[in-house]
């Protein structure tokens, strides 16, 4: 027995004459054959139950809270939308919820599939996986934080919160979960696992849809390296061989310290990395790939040497590059300066404000541009809120409008003066 469940994509529709039958046949008073429990920390135990019965039904995950906990609170407004008719993609079907004594108990849909963390474990980390799991992680996280007019944020969003079932992605476990208020300074609770928490999680402030992006970003990071703790990781801006760097920058600016200067809203982190999908190629995400299989190969040899010289000598080429590039604005802004002083032939009978005026937006912004363009921007432009929201698809029609308005305005400046350089 169970409610009519279709799957389409990643949207999930259910027919609500037959999800009333099914919390008809699931009464309070109903009982349950307990086939195994998943976990049991005191304020919360989760089951994989069965009804009992004439026809025996399930399975069924259950999930008992402690009414003094003030968790599971979140399955309630979701099993209500979810009987009012609004459908949730990424959130197992609640199918009762239910408050006796001390104790609130819910039943809802047991999702058939592999963890995130299974997942990596058996298939290793890559970039591919990262990209595509961060989609639809964050399409999950918009869904859950959009359904209702006050958001409901996970605060536990983790790899072995997250099923993979084919293309359906699903958040379980919401027992920490809370409305957020806008009035409140923090949360009145301090839940979360580290590594993936945001510090606001640990009493620095109240939790809110950033907080998710946080922990979003540090997932894709864990599908990246297959690691829990990627603390080293963040604390460089995930500058690294095996992270394109348009990812960096996405994972660096979710990670933020301030939620202020992280991504709004986990639709807008969504938007980002559907941009940068277009970029990542196959053909790099295998050369990737291997580079990880050669450096677990390097550190599962005995007395090997850690493999970071490669991310050394990428990091320092990068460097140089950038050097070279500045070193050469610099310079020519130098003599455009030089020359801006000292003038020669015809130049000279240009006032000298209209000197360093033309000379300024028609040969250093333009240089300027160019010489952002050809760097490598994976530091910079993570230090820089605007910017770091930029793809180069975004980047380059905008220096271009900027260097030709930068122009014209200069000869129109010099046109109505009389003294246009034409």
């Amino acid at each position: 027995m169970s409610a009519d469940v279709r799957q389409v994509g990643d949207d999930i529709e259910y027919e609500r004459a037959d999800l009333a039958k099914l919390l008809d046949a699931l009464e309070p008073d109903g009982r349950y054959r307990v086939e195994r429990t998943l976990k049991d920390v005191g304020y919360e135990t989760t089951q994989i139950v069965y009804r009992t019965g004439a026809v025996e039904a399930g399975p069924f995950v259950r999930k008992v809270f402690a009414s003094d906990s003030g968790c599971g609170q979140a399955y309630a407004r979701i099993f209500q939308a979810q009987v009012s008719g609004t459908r949730f993609a990424h959130q197992p079907l609640i199918y009762d919820v239910s408050l006796s004594g001390d104790a609130l108990s819910v039943v809802m849909e047991y999702v058939h599939g592999k963890t995130l963390l299974q997942l990596v474990e058996e298939r290793g980390p890559s970039v591919e996986l990262a990209i595509s799991t961060g989609i639809r992680l964050c399409d999950a996280l918009a869904e859950l934080h959009e359904a209702f007019d006050s958001p409901v944020i996970h605060r536990d969003v983790k790899p072995s919160n997250i099923m993979l079932s084919g293309e359906r992605l699903v958040l379980l476990d919401l027992g920490i979960a809370r409305e957020m208020h806008s009035e409140a300074r923090r949360d009145t609770m301090c839940f979360g696992t580290p590594g993936y928490a945001p510090p606001e999680q640990f009493g620095y402030g109240q939790t809110d849809a950033r907080s998710d992006v946080y922990a979003a970003g540090m997932v894709i990071a864990f599908c990246l390296t297959g690691k829990n703790e990627n603390e080293a990781l963040r604390s460089r801006e995930f500058l690294d061989p095996g992270v394109p760097g348009e990812l960096s920058e996405i994972l660096t600016n979710a990670t933020r310290f301030d939620p202020d200067a992280r991504y709004a809203s986990a639709r807008e982190m969504g938007e980002r990395l559907r941009q940068i999908a277009e970029v990542v190629h196959v053909s790099q995400e295998q050369a990737l790939q291997s580079n990880q299989l050669d450096a677990k190969a390097a550190r599962n040899s005995v007395g090997a040497a850690p493999p970071t010289l490669e991310g050394t000598t990428l990091a320092m080429l990068r460097h140089v590059w950038n050097t070279v590039i500045g070193v050469v604005v610099v310079t020519f802004a130098v003599i455009v300066i030089a020359s801006m002083i000292d003038p020669h032939g015809e130049v000279e009978r240009y006032d000298t404000w209209y000197r360093v005026l033309s000379y300024t937006l028609m040969m250093i912004v333009p240089s300027m541009l160019v010489g952002y363009l050809l760097m490598f921007k994976g530091g910079f432009r993570t230090k820089v809120a605007l910017l770091s929201r930029l793809s180069w698809k975004i980047e380059i029609p905008i220096a271009v409008l900027v260097a030709f308005l930068s122009i014209a305005i200069a000869v129109g400046v010099g046109i109505v003066s009389g003294q246009a350089m034409i």
